[in-house]
């Protein structure tokens, strides 16, 4: 009964209130459920991928020779080992105009398919058999990328072992697929075992393993892999693909969190407001013996009620809004979310409404009658609250400061909250310091936009709501943009220094490149100078730690220096971040290596960003290896070309030129460009979410503009009786839009940058190991700002319209 009074009649005389009320939680619900089922596909993606992705091969059983695969079955029937993928490796020749040398591998295409290939099944043959592509690949078919089928049409014409063969293509890769440039064809193992005369032999044995037993695992291996290869431990090499992943996911749940802050402070807002609007209603229902818990439940229940109808829009927009984002991010979504996944996003918003509510209910049930009746006003001693809540404002700043100095991921998440609720508390005290600020700089313009400053600092606590709310909005678009310029940046910083060759030649473990070989690929007319390295692993405080020696003297070829200088001796090293954050180790310091002369101590003379390798890395020059461990051969060469080269004939050159060497040969071009796009579309994803914020936090400023001049009609209409014309009460309204405007933007700017340091240096730092440096895109934040600005004027249409319409003769009837 009760309910029905208070909530039923509000909602026909304010259903705009309650509408953009119910779409802020629909909006904040949405940006949640999409955050979360983005999330879930990515990490079902990344489970699900094949080894190209590198995350679920946890073990590789290598060897610098073909070797029999009947070892395979006792390997596959060990504790702990999930699947044990047999794989073979060789080169191609695909004859044509330009005839190109590509890598072909073999793979148990009843296990491990590239999952996000177009298959070709319309294909006339035996590939037209109802849609399984297994037999098209049993029958000799191939995987190839979408570069090599826009050029071949239906089929390849290859030659391998000397025998000219035609290659169906059975299924197409979409460019920039990951862990395989469009130099790499696929085929069923059988199939490639026949091509190229491996009947009976592996070249690689990739394990899939339960990580509770991998360490075992490698431990118990040795004596039961085929004589002539080795165990090696992929994961800690290789951990840095999830360690991304887990940084962006972790940043995007940040994300949600603010967004369902923006809607609960609305939500809070519209419930204040609701209640000073039906001040006369709770007095008469207190009056007629309405007790202050039925009062409160009351607009609980509200809150609730909104929070159902609006939580269940934003599912049903989050599970769209998914799609859109997972497409960016080139991740397929699940046709079929977890219905669990959804009632928990429906109850978060259906809960943090209540929460929210909390506030407004508690006001409304405190009320005595006597004063609910009355047509007061609603804040009473705003400036000493103002001061109340500034002080504790700065408190938490200072609070929000100490925290991000300790550089703890736990600490700087407590920073980043102190701050977020330290500037809404200074709020108050900003908008009465702006009205003031306006007030003078109005002085000069007209009569509306010194009634506009004046109506600012009137109510202070309640615009400052709206300010609030929009302010946090504009500080998660600017420090997501912070934050994406200064990856970006940083990412291209390094992917253009460890990228800087145009190809990159590798061996397999146990082999390597002779100098007379290195020899023959600097002499190629094409080749414009190759530099060479060799790659091992070497134990270091119980881990294995990847150890590089390449020539330092021409400089960091392929480092990206974050500190220190270049080795200039031949006890000097240089060490990865994550070699620094593993091992607790710093600049200047000594640290025992185990080499062929014994333990040697080496001074760390320099530190590299490293994004690669989850353990750490070791890099020292190419003398100081010779003379640590003896003469070793290159384990890979970085070949940069000459200007004009065509990338497709020197691999064919280099793969000529190096005989019967089993090598690999990866283009760097092809990878930057999809380091490059992967970030773009992970940031442009990130980007939308922020600007759904954003949006939330435009509708409050709306609602806000709306229930004040309601509340202000009679004050708007004595003002008309004055003389103010329609064109002035309009542009009041307006003028007050755009301040509060200025003054979110000018919070939420400052706010975006001190989350952004504080994500990028108090939290990500400690946590991932990583140095990302500051990069503020100014353009884009002015842009930011520009739009935020003119969204605030456009929200303040609707009101200023409203507030034009009021007429003349109800101010003098009501006087």
């Amino acid at each position: 009964m009760i309910f029905d009074a208070l909530f039923f009649r509000q909602f026909r005389r304010n259903a705009l209130l309650s509408l953009v009320t119910i779409a802020a939680i629909a909006l904040a619900v949405a940006v949640l459920t999409a955050i979360e089922l983005a999330n879930a596909s990515a990490a079902r993606a990344f489970a699900d991928a094949d080894s190209h992705l590198h995350d679920r091969i946890g073990i590789q059983i290598v060897g610098s020779a073909p070797f029999d695969e009947r070892g395979i079955a006792r390997i596959a029937t060990q504790p702990g080992v999930v699947a044990a993928l047999p794989i073979t490796e060789d080169q191609l020749l695909i004859e044509g105009p330009e005839p190109e040398i590509v890598r072909a591998v073999g793979v148990d295409s009843l296990a491990r398919l590239p999952i996000d290939a177009e298959f070709r099944n319309e294909r006339p043959g035996p590939f037209s058999d109802g849609g399984r592509v297994q037999s098209a690949l049993f029958a000799g078919g191939a995987i190839v990328s979408a570069r090599l089928a826009a050029h071949a049409g239906a089929s390849l014409l290859v030659r391998a072992r000397g025998a000219r063969i035609r290659v169906q293509i059975a299924g197409v890769l979409p460019a920039g697929r990951a862990g395989a440039d469009s130099s790499t064809v696929f085929f069923d193992i059988a199939s490639a075992q026949r091509l190229f005369g491996k009947r009976g032999v592996l070249d690689r044995i990739d394990l899939i393993v339960d990580a509770g037993e991998r360490r075992a695992l490698v431990a118990r291996l040795p004596p039961l892999v085929p004589r002539g290869t080795q165990a090696i431990d992929t994961v800690d090499q290789r951990a840095a693909v999830g360690t991304l992943r887990d940084a962006f996911t972790h940043d995007l749940d940040a994300l949600a969190a603010v967004a369902l802050l923006v809607a609960a402070l609305l939500v809070a807002n519209a419930g204040a407001i609701g209640v000073v609007q039906r001040r006369p209603e709770i007095g008469i229902l207190r009056a007629l013996g309405a007790e202050r818990g039925q009062i409160f439940r009351a607009f609980l229940a509200e809150g609730m009620t909104f929070g159902a109808f609006g939580a269940l829009f934003g599912v049903i927009a989050g599970v769209a809004l998914a799609g859109l984002a997972a497409r960016a991010l080139g991740i397929a979504v699940d046709p079929s979310p977890d219905p669990l996944l959804l009632i928990l996003c429906w109850t978060i918003g259906v809960v943090l409404a209540m929460l929210a509510a909390v506030y407004p209910a508690l006001i409304a049930a405190r009320t005595p009658p006597a004063i609910a009746m009355r047509s007061t006003g609603f804040e009473g001693s705003s400036s000493s609250r103002a001061k109340v809540f500034g002080t504790i404002g700065g408190v938490l700043l200072l609070a929000g400061a100490t925290f991000a100095a300790f550089s703890n991921p736990t600490a700087g998440g407590f920073a980043a909250i102190a701050v977020i609720i330290g500037s809404v508390c200074l709020v108050p005290s900003i908008v009465d310091g702006s009205s003031r600020a306006f007030g003078q700089v109005a002085d000069r313009r007209s009569a509306a936009a010194r009634l506009a400053a004046a109506n600012l600092g009137v109510t202070p606590a309640r615009i400052g709501v709206a300010v609030a709310s929009l302010a946090i909005a504009i500080a998660l678009g600017a420090s997501v943009a912070i934050v994406i310029a200064s990856f970006q940046s940083t990412m291209l910083a390094w992917a253009n220094a460890t990228l800087r060759a145009d190809i990159v030649v590798s061996v397999p473990p146990g082999t390597g490149l002779s100098s007379a070989l290195l020899g023959r690929l600097r002499a190629l007319r094409e080749v414009a100078h190759v530099d060479s390295k060799r790659t091992t692993n070497v134990p270091f405080r119980g881990s294995l730690v990847r150890l590089d020696a390449q020539n330092l003297e021409r400089g960091a070829s392929g480092l990206r220096i974050v500190s220190g200088g270049i080795p200039s001796d031949r006890e000097a090293i240089v060490v990865s971040e994550r070699f620094v954050a593993q091992f607790h180790v710093g600049l200047g310091e000594r640290i025992s290596l185990v080499t062929s002369r014994g333990p040697v101590p080496l001074r760390i003379a320099a530190i590299a960003a490293d994004y690669e390798n989850a353990i750490g890395v070791i890099t020292l020059d190419t003398k100081t290896d010779r003379f640590l461990f003896g003469e070793r051969e290159a384990t890979s060469a970085s070949v940069v070309m000459r200007s004009g080269a065509n990338p497709i004939v020197v691999r064919t050159q280099l793969a000529h030129a190096a005989g019967e060497l089993p090598i690999r040969l990866e283009t760097t071009a092809e990878l930057r460009a999809s380091i490059v796009a992967l970030f773009n579309g992970v940031f442009v994803a990130a980007a939308g979410l922020g600007f759904v914020a954003i949006a939330i936090a435009i509708l409050g400023v709306t609602s806000t503009l709306y229930a004040l001049i309601a509340e202000r009609r009679t004050e708007i209409e004595l003002l008309r009786v004055l003389g103010l014309r329609v064109r002035g009460v309009r542009s009041m309204v307006l003028y007050e839009a755009g301040m509060i405007g200025i003054v979110g933007a000018a919070i939420g700017m400052t706010l975006g940058l001190c989350l952004a340091l504080i994500v990028l240096f108090a939290i990500d730092r400690p946590l991932f190991g990583w140095t990302i440096g500051l990069h503020v895109p100014l353009g884009t934040l002015a842009a930011i700002a520009g739009a935020v600005i003119a969204a605030a004027l456009a929200a303040g249409l609707y009101p200023a319209h409203v507030a034009a319409r009021l007429l003349v003769r109800d101010a003098v009837r009501s006087e």
